[in-house]
């Protein structure tokens, strides 16, 4: 993150920079999109990535993080084999997203908008995540963010005519974060 947050809004004011690698175990994504005008709701799993924050100098702050695209469930096995196929994510070609951030506007106490690129689909797209964060003690942080794709920003467009007219193009999102 490229914050712009007063080092008294961090629970750790120490004088360098904190390392915070983001826990797998404890980090997802979920998603919801639509299909025939009905909510499909899935998650993606294996989170991984670092979080930098210098509470001195936010401007040094960073994210990078990556999901492993092959870990979409929606709940339906024949469905989530479908999504990983070319005729969605393509996981063969493109096994993972990446995220890195740009910069950080602050929008409220706890609250800023994290800009950065999302690499998703062999597609980069510029992408603004809403986040908040909540201390959990004994270092640990726990960000939660939500942002809105378009499917068709990231060539993810199905299998034909057919699937696009029935799945919708709009993807919400909400990642929960634990970094430690």
């Amino acid at each position: 993150m490229n914050a712009t947050l007063a080092p008294e809004e961090f629970p750790n004011t120490a004088a360098e920079s904190r390392r915070l690698q983001i826990d797998p175990r404890q980090s997802r994504i979920d998603f919801r999109a639509r299909w025939l005008g009905v909510p499909v709701h899935g998650t993606l799993g294996r989170v991984s990535g670092e979080i930098v924050l210098d509470e001195e100098r936010p401007e040094r702050s960073s994210v990078r993080a990556t999901v492993d695209v092959a870990t979409i469930k929606t709940g339906i096995a024949r469905r989530d084999q479908h999504l990983r196929t070319a005729d969605f994510f393509g996981v063969e070609r493109y096994p993972q997203a990446e995220f890195a951030s740009d910069h950080v506007e602050r929008i409220g106490p706890a609250r800023w908008l994290v800009h950065g690129t999302l690499d998703l689909h062999g597609v980069r797209q510029p992408v603004a995540l809403n986040t908040e964060y909540e201390d959990l003690g004994d270092g640990a942080l726990r960000f939660t963010a939500t942002t809105r794709l378009s499917r068709g920003d990231f060539a993810i467009e199905g299998d034909g005519l057919k699937t696009r007219l029935m799945v919708g193009n709009e993807v919400r999102v909400a990642l929960t974060i634990t970094a430690v």
